[in-house]
């Protein structure tokens, strides 16, 4: 008979249960846990500002780059325009 019920309390020790008594040792950990969450969110806001500036001046040197591109173009078009005027015509 003291078998069976050493077998039944050992079934009722390996369920589930809660407590309402908090150790000191989960808060502390869920502190590290938030201050961490909180510093990697920080860092996140700085590196994705950083991105956005290079981002902003790679545009506008994208922007500057085809406006000389472009005044090239312009320049070798007349160029070969004067070039053109010289041939003679057939």
């Amino acid at each position: 008979m003291q078998n069976t019920t050493n077998h039944t309390q050992d079934h009722h020790d390996d369920r589930w249960h809660l407590d309402r008594k908090v150790s000191l040792g989960h808060i502390v950990t869920t502190a590290a846990v938030v201050i961490s969450a909180v510093a990697f969110g920080s860092q996140m806001d700085k590196r994705i500002d950083l991105n956005a500036s290079a981002i902003n001046n790679m545009d506008q040197l994208y922007k500057e780059m085809r406006r000389e591109f472009r005044a090239d173009i312009e320049n070798i078009d007349s160029k070969l325009d004067r070039v053109l005027e010289r041939l003679p015509k057939k």
